[in-house]
Parts: structure tokens; C-alpha cells; sequence
């Protein structure tokens, strides 16, 4: 499921995460990757039930999923400042995990408006995990919010040469060509 997930399908996945619950109703994790997708997706009342349940769960997985849990169960409920605490401190813990890096540069960029700080944690979320859109498209939101669309362009250009693409960087592409009269493209 996450494998799917991470190539682009993520609700594709969907049914791999239930099956998975189907088989351990107290598989933590998988109600926090189903709660991450349906609140990709819209639908904010699938992702507060799983996020809820994945939160009461908690205590049965492993610190760094524990991290995972908690920083999406306050972004479900609205809670952006224990979000981010918790996002900071999962950072601080695992300086290799590469998820709270692109989670807390999308926060910058959609809550906070702090373009010039995503910037930094998404291309440390890339250089992580090169082949994974995220850190690409975190990065080129707040190059396109600070009017450098140049290199938004080259950031997604990159993770397509890295075969890094996924719906969210091709409709960001699209909106670059958009903005620079761009048919073709």
C-alpha cells in the first residue's frame, strides 16, 4: 500500500489500508496512512475518524510512528501549533526521516505563508529521497508564491528527470505553463 502509495496512487491505495485493517483492526498505521490520503483527497471527515483512531493507537508503535501519528492527528483537528512542535521534535529525533521535513515546509507554505523557510525543508526532504515528488513540489510552491517562477520550473523539471512526478507536481507544471503562456506545455 505504501509503495502504491508513494508512486502516485494514492487512492489507489486505499483499499490495500483497509484489507490491512480488515487483517489488525489495531494497525495503527494504516489508519494514519489512510487519514494522510483522505485529507489529500477532501474528505476531511474520513480523515478525522482515522486520524482519531490512529491517535488512540498511538501507544502501540514505535516512536518515529508515533511522530507520524501525532503531527497528523493535530493537523485533522486544527491544531497547527502542536503540529508544528511536534513536526520540530520529530526532526530533531530523526534527522534522516524525510516526512516531517515536507510536511512542516507544506505548513510553511499553506498556514504560515513563511515561503523562505519551505524552501529549505523541502529540498532537505529531496535530498533525502531523491525519487519522491514531495520535496520538488514543496520547494517550487513558495518559489511560485515569491514570483520566481523560473525555478519553480527547474525544481519540477528535476523531479520529472528524476522520474520524481506524481498528479500533484504535473498540475503543478501545468499551472507554470499557465502563467507563462505556455500552450505547449
Amino acid at each position: 500500500a505504501d509503495e502504491l502509495r508513494n508512486s502516485g496512487g494514492e487512492t489507489e491505495s486505499i483499499p490495500l489500508f483497509q484489507h490491512a485493517i480488515e487483517l489488525d483492526p489495531n494497525f495503527a498505521m494504516a489508519y494514519a496512512r489512510l487519514a494522510a490520503i483522505y485529507s489529500n483527497v477532501g474528505e476531511e471527515d474520513r480523515c478525522l475518524e482515522n486520524s482519531k483512531k490512529a491517535f488512540d493507537l498511538r501507544e502501540r508503535v514505535s516512536e518515529r510512528e508515533r511522530y507520524y501519528i501525532t503531527e497528523h492527528y493535530y493537523q485533522a483537528i486544527g491544531d497547527l501549533e502542536k503540529r508544528k512542535e511536534s513536526l520540530e521534535s520529530a526532526i530533531k529525533a530523526y534527522p534522516n526521516n524525510s516526512n516531517p521535513y515536507a510536511n512542516l515546509a507544506y505548513d510553511y507554505n499553506l498556514y504560515y505563508g513563511q515561503f523562505e523557510k519551505a524552501i529549505p525543508l523541502a529540498n532537505e526532504f529531496t535530498r533525502l529521497e531523491p525519487n519522491a515528488p514531495f520535496g520538488y513540489f514543496h520547494a517550487a510552491l513558495p518559489y511560485m508564491a515569491l514570483n520566481r517562477p523560473e525555478e519553480a520550473q527547474s525544481l519540477m523539471q528535476r523531479a520529472v528527470d528524476a522520474k520524481a512526478d506524481n498528479l500533484f507536481a504535473h498540475s503543478l507544471m501545468y499551472q507554470l505553463a499557465f502563467l507563462n503562456g505556455d500552450a505547449d506545455g
